[in-house]
């Protein structure tokens, strides 16, 4: 029991735990490599990843850039936590709409003027 918790620990330290038991006749080859399959795939799932989480954070900066806000203030944001940035991007207020003046006695709300 100590030999296999040492030899645990050892590998853990290196970071060759699966070399470490496929040397001790525990572990098969082939259950530890796929024939580097299994890299390309993790490879193509993580760029394909990351290339979502980019693209999906343009959705909120371009709700914010359109209200008048900072396009790239909240890219950043919605990269970092996109549920929060979208819910703030289409709350916030549109500073590109110029407030309308009412004239004293007309109702509160209304556009028009007398």
């Amino acid at each position: 029991m100590t030999g296999g918790f040492v030899l645990t620990l050892q590998a853990v330290a290196s970071g060759t735990y699966a070399s470490a038991l496929r040397r001790r006749g525990r572990i098969d080859k082939k259950v530890t490599t796929l024939g580097g399959v299994g890299m390309f795939t993790n490879w193509v799932f993580w760029t394909l990843f990351i290339i979502v989480w980019v693209a999906l954070a343009f959705w909120p900066a371009r709700v914010a850039g359109r209200k008048g806000h900072s396009f790239f203030g909240y890219f950043l944001f919605s990269l970092v936590f996109f549920p929060a940035a979208i819910i703030t991007a289409y709350m916030v207020h549109d500073r590109t709409v110029s407030p309308v003046a009412v004239s004293p006695g007309t109702p509160a709300g209304s556009a028009y003027s007398r």
